[in-house]
């Protein structure tokens, strides 16, 4: 029986002659919370990428639910579970929020049900927006949960999350942090990176700490 959901191997990446990730193990329980914290060029970005396959590592493997995909091309992983919301906000502003959160449906979804789906999944993350929206015209944090709709409509295994309440104000990342929390008592397992360390404590979670690629603590 497999535990663990991710698992991390001897990775070790160079990036421009730089030792981003230095030799680090780590795995990631299913429904576990957890938080990645450290100084910028720790390498967190670095690891996330590495995880959904948009940088290859020069050595060590990543699993997930037990199987290597290291090699595996980055929409095979997306197509397995691994949902990502990236550290800059990756929403079509000109779009309103239904298309958002059309695009980014599996494409197997019958369009009868987008409109349902998406009133699922804003009512999901808390946001009590209209679908005919624009979504430039929604504030910034709205902005950075209709990304995390947007990763959460593959109903992902395990979401990443990189930097969500950047540039939010405490109010916001407060709700933020209920959010989060609300989705991994869902069954969402959820990694997250983030340097606001009020929102890592409230967030109330196991924590790692990244220093020069190389895992520095853990708990």
């Amino acid at each position: 029986m497999i535990h663990s959901i991710l698992t991390i191997n001897n990775l070790s990446c160079f990036l421009g002659g730089v030792k981003a990730i230095d030799n680090v193990n780590f795995s990631v329980k299913k429904n576990e919370l957890r938080c990645i914290i450290g100084p910028n060029g720790a390498g967190k970005s670095t690891l996330f990428k590495i995880i959904l396959g948009t940088v290859k590592p020069n050595s060590g493997s990543v699993l997930f639910f037990g199987k290597d995909i290291s090699t595996t091309p980055t929409y095979k992983r997306v197509r397995s579970g691994i949902g990502i919301k990236f550290q800059n906000i990756s929403i079509f502003n000109d779009l309103t929020v239904e298309h958002n959160i059309r695009l980014a449906l599996p494409n197997k979804t019958n369009q009868k049900d987008v409109k349902v789906l998406g009133t699922k999944i804003l009512n999901r993350i808390g946001l009590d927006i209209n679908l005919i929206d624009r979504a430039g015209s929604l504030s910034h944090g709205h902005k950075q949960w209709l990304s995390i709709g947007m990763a959460l409509a593959m109903e992902p295994k395990l979401l990443l999350l990189d930097e969500p309440t950047a540039g939010m104000g405490l109010k916001e990342t407060s709700a933020t942090a209920e959010l989060v929390k609300s989705l991994n008592r869902e069954g969402v397992t959820i990694l997250v990176i983030e340097h606001d360390m009020a929102f890592v404590r409230e967030l109330e979670a196991p924590v790692t700490v990244l220093h020069l690629g190389k895992i520095l603590a853990e708990g």
